[in-house]
């Protein structure tokens, strides 16, 4: 028997064939998934996203002075004049991609004008590979460990991440270690141990099993108690002087793989009626916002192990605290702002003199992820180890 490899003048004349388009290439150097920012993205106004000055800052009522009180009749008053306003600071970070090339390896790929033949487009790939990068860092950047001297430090270098702003430690400040910036005191400049700051703590449920055996100690009534803790309803009038509880961007749970098997099998064992079972997007609900699958969750270690200073994967069992965490994110109050003229700008080809044939095309993005509020948002965290189903 002879093989085809034999029959040399074939192999000359005879090209191989490429089974799709010269602009098609299967991604999987992509992240399984990159959900993140779609949810933080979802519903926004442009001028919500895109904003410019020095930095990004906002008001903030977390408390107010007692000065209503009953009162006898003919009785002075002493006026007082308080000023709860607290002010939030986020720092603008800058970050940036691009592509390099040479004139060779994009014009010897070109098929005009000659009889050369092309399989795929090299400009195409190097493209594809410059925003596969992009999207897996940014998904990456959203749930780092918290390092409170790159992230909160006004100097700091990397976009706040959302374990900075909502996690399980006391009045949620971040303690990932020395090696990470060491324990948090302020998030966005204000510190929530301060008198009257209290409120600027996301809120914390803690749940002792998947399935509640007695008393309420269940994941799903996790889920009851973190809802109806972040239910802020404006009073019967003055409504204006309140956040509105309608139209606004529509929630989400972000979790891990494990999490959102968790959460679906302690709705079947507990015979939940599932009213609003699916989003259009497929994905178990729950108060309306869909559990959403983070990849990156299932790897990242920005979770407390026990001990002080040390942080580690959500299924670590070496503590106590093993198992699946639930981010209940209300994106009008944690938002992605960047710089209205530097998002993704192309900041146009860049040619060395002493080599004229290699070329670079940077794109630069300044922006933060930034906390309007922290309380309208929930942690659901193990107390102990649930690691799986």
């Amino acid at each position: 028997m002879v093989g085809m490899s034999a029959f040399a003048r074939f192999q000359d004349i005879t090209g191989p064939t490429y089974y799709s388009s010269k602009e098609e290439c299967i991604n999987d150097a992509q992240k399984q998934n990159t959900n993140t920012l779609g949810y933080l993205l979802r519903g926004q106004q442009m001028s919500d996203t895109l904003q410019g000055g020095s930095s990004i800052r906002d008001n903030i009522t977390l408390g107010v002075t007692r000065i209503a009180r009953f009162y006898s009749v003919d009785e002075t008053e002493t006026y007082q004049a308080p000023q709860p306003t607290t002010t939030w600071i986020g720092y603008w970070r800058f970050a940036r991609t691009y592509v390099t090339w040479t004139d060779q390896q994009i014009e010897l790929n070109d098929i005009s004008g000659d009889l050369t033949h092309i399989f795929k487009s090299e400009w195409y790939k190097i493209q594809q590979e410059m925003w596969t990068d992009w999207f897996n860092f940014l998904e990456e950047a959203l749930w780092a460990v918290p390092n409170k001297t790159k992230m909160e430090a006004q100097d700091g270098t990397d976009f706040m991440s959302i374990p900075s702003i909502i996690n399980e430690e006391t009045n949620g400040l971040a303690v990932p270690g020395a090696a990470n910036g060491g324990t948090w005191t302020t998030v966005q400049s204000v510190a929530p141990t301060d008198s009257g700051k209290g409120n600027w703590v996301p809120t914390q449920q803690s749940y002792a099993a998947l399935i509640a055996t007695g008393g309420a100690s269940g994941l799903v009534s996790a889920f009851d108690k973190a809802f109806l803790k972040t239910d802020f309803s404006p009073p019967p009038m003055k409504a204006e002087y309140y956040e509105s509880a309608t139209a606004q961007p529509s929630g989400a749970i972000f979790t891990s793989l494990q999490g959102v098997a968790n959460a679906q099998f302690a709705y079947r064992s507990e015979n939940d009626r599932w009213v609003s079972m699916w989003d259009p997007f497929g994905r178990p609900m729950y108060g309306g916002r869909p559990f959403v699958f983070i990849k990156q969750l299932d790897t990242a270690q920005i979770f407390p192990t026990g001990t002080a200073g040390a942080y580690s994967t959500e299924l670590v069992t070496t503590n106590t605290k093993g198992g699946p965490r639930y981010f209940g994110v209300q994106p009008k109050y944690l938002r992605m702002v960047f710089k209205n003229t530097r998002f993704q700008k192309d900041l146009g080809e860049l040619t060395p003199y002493d080599a004229p044939h290699r070329h670079s095309r940077p794109m630069d993005t300044w922006g933060n992820l930034v906390a309007r509020s922290r309380i309208r948002h929930f942690i659901v965290y193990p107390s102990t180890n649930i690691t799986s189903a």
